[in-house]
């Protein structure tokens, strides 16, 4: 509306701020809960993991050029098919994306990236940010819910816990990089086939 002031446009940002921090709240704890009671429906599809990872790039592309931080990919690989949920998949990975882009300041840089391990069967992905990194005694704390790093920084504290339920759900796991001094790396192992699931 041209007619509003400027401190009403101010007010009408903050409450849609706060309802798009409320809408995930409930889409994360709605989240949660299905995956703890096995309502949550995996889908799985062979998919190219190098082109499924190069896409995302490109959708988090917008929001990394407004933060003046570059994303980058990393593959050992230039094609390796995987039996995957591809939209879980994604929600891990843009999850993490968008984490990195927190913490990481203009003029930094996102690496996803992939290996395959050959001997467990699995792939490694990560994603690789040059911020301020994560002290060492929090490394197991992230994956906790409603745990924040930093409470002036949007968001509901569960977007970790969700990553780890997921890829727990699809055979993997998922942790910190301790080598990593940098900024922050997060890796996390995903089966090539479920039939390579752990027991």
């Amino acid at each position: 509306n041209d007619c509003a002031t400027e401190e009403q446009k101010e007010y009408a940002k903050i409450i849609q701020t706060n309802s798009d921090l409320l809408l995930q709240l409930i889409s994360d704890v709605l989240d949660i809960s299905r995956l703890e009671s096995g309502r949550l429906k995996f889908n799985y599809e062979t998919r190219d993991l190098a082109a499924t990872l190069s896409d995302m790039v490109v959708q988090t592309q917008r929001l990394s050029q407004e933060k003046q931080v570059a994303i980058a990919t990393s593959f050992s690989d230039e094609s390796l098919i995987i039996e995957t949920d591809p939209l879980r998949l994604q929600q891990i990975v843009i999850n993490l994306v968008n984490n990195a882009l927190k913490f990481t300041p203009p003029g930094g840089k996102i690496t996803i990236g992939f290996e395959k391990d050959v001997e467990d069967k699995c792939v490694l992905v990560s994603v690789t940010d040059t911020g301020r990194g994560i002290p060492a005694e929090k490394h197991q704390d992230v994956f906790k819910r409603f745990e924040k790093l930093d409470e002036f920084i949007q968001g509901t504290g569960l977007g970790l816990s969700i990553c780890k339920l997921t890829i727990n759900y699809m055979g993997g796991d998922i942790w910190i990089d301790r080598a990593y001094t940098d900024g922050a790396r997060f890796v996390f192992s995903h089966p090539l086939t479920q039939a390579d699931r752990k027991a």
